[in-house]
């Protein structure tokens, strides 16, 4: 598996197959390899391959990170706050300009 990783070791992005510049190796455990790891906060999780449950259906960047060689909940983990979407309007008003001095053009007779 390939890690990337930001100067706090949290996972910005995974590849299961294949490589990714700039990433690290994290070996996973084959089953025989591992019976139950003990999280930070005293629970006792199962882990399939070395990997928290749901790391794939859960995994966003920086919401895991790598800790003495594990992967686990990134307790700084700080939801994004979405960003309103301005591009649209800005489209939508560079789309009625455009159309604003095509009319003009062809009203005045393209002067």
């Amino acid at each position: 598996m390939q890690l990337v990783l930001n100067e706090s070791n949290e996972i910005v992005a995974y590849a299961l197959i294949g490589e990714i510049e700039g990433a690290v190796s994290y070996e996973l455990l084959l089953p025989r390899q591992f019976d139950r790891l003990r999280s930070d906060d005293g629970r006792d999780d199962e882990y399939l391959y070395g990997l928290p449950p749901n790391f794939e259906a859960d995994f966003k960047p920086l919401y895991f990170s790598l800790i003495d060689d594990r992967i686990i909940l990134n307790q700084n983990y700080i939801e994004p706050i979405e960003e309103q979407n301005n591009e649209a309007l800005t489209l939508a008003e560079l789309t009625e300009m455009v159309a604003e001095m095509y009319l003009a053009t062809n009203l005045n007779g393209g002067e």
